[in-house]
């Protein structure tokens, strides 16, 4: 396993990349924080990992937050004593919002 004795926090976890992220960093060996604005949409990518005998630790996180960052980096290093990856990916996006931006643009 290539990631094997390492911690990667994946923020943004609940949906889309991330989760996808997650579910492969753990199969990959490597210990897992999972963070999410949405922490009840967390459970699935944590039962996942569980199920598949991987680590993973389920925290809400609001990314802007200095604080939330603070308490997510503690927990992690508390839990698994460093942090050695960061997928800091997180974010909002309305559907077909990048054409329709263009769309309605001026130049």
């Amino acid at each position: 396993m290539r990631l094997e004795n390492k911690v990667a926090i994946v923020t943004g976890a609940a949906s889309g990349m991330r989760y996808e992220d997650a579910k492969l960093f753990a199969k990959e060996g490597a210990r897992g924080i999972a963070t999410d604005l949405q922490y009840d949409s967390l459970s699935e990518p944590e039962r996942e990992v569980k199920a598949a005998g991987g680590t993973i630790l389920v925290l809400q996180h609001n990314v802007p937050s200095e604080k939330d960052w603070i308490s997510v980096v503690d927990r992690a290093v508390k839990e698994f004593g460093a942090i050695d990856i960061l997928v800091n990916n997180a974010g909002i996006s309305e559907k077909n919002a990048f054409t329709s931006n263009i769309e309605n643009s001026t130049p």
